[in-house]
């Protein structure tokens, strides 16, 4: 299949990737995320095959299920890197650091079903909830 991206009004292929994965545009993105937009395009275009990129290296040696580092929500800051791992079938850890005022959380997901979760975070904002999805 070919895949070609494009939005309304027209905007370049990377500015649209970046919108869609982020929710930003490319100037925008920190260091860390302009590697993995490069990554995710190259895969997108077949540069890279479809190999693990740099990011599921570092995630795979960790030992860790998910790494994910985002950027701060105001487009300044070094923004946050999260990690988490299942600990079985339907439970997830994970732990969520602020790299610019060191703040820390933590998230305990429990799959009731497979479209039901329960979700609890602990931090600077603690709160339980359920979460409904539905893929169609």
């Amino acid at each position: 299949p070919k895949v070609a991206l494009s939005s309304e009004p027209p905007l370049p292929e990377d500015e649209v990737l970046a919108n869609l994965l982020f929710g930003r545009g490319i100037g925008q993105l920190s260091a860390i995320e302009a590697v993995q937009l490069a990554q995710g395009a190259g895969q997108l275009a077949g540069v890279f095959g479809s190999g693990p990129g740099v990011v599921d290296r570092v995630r795979r040696g960790l030992g860790v299920d998910r790494l994910e580092f985002k950027g701060s929500e105001t487009g300044g800051g070094l923004g946050s890197v999260a990690a988490g791992r299942y600990v079985g079938d339907d439970i997830y850890v994970g732990v969520q650091q602020d790299l610019d005022t060191g703040q820390s959380q933590a998230t305990v997901e429990y799959d009731i079903t497979d479209n039901i979760r329960l979700r609890g975070e602990v931090g600077r904002q603690s709160k339980v909830g359920v979460q409904f999805e539905w893929d169609y």
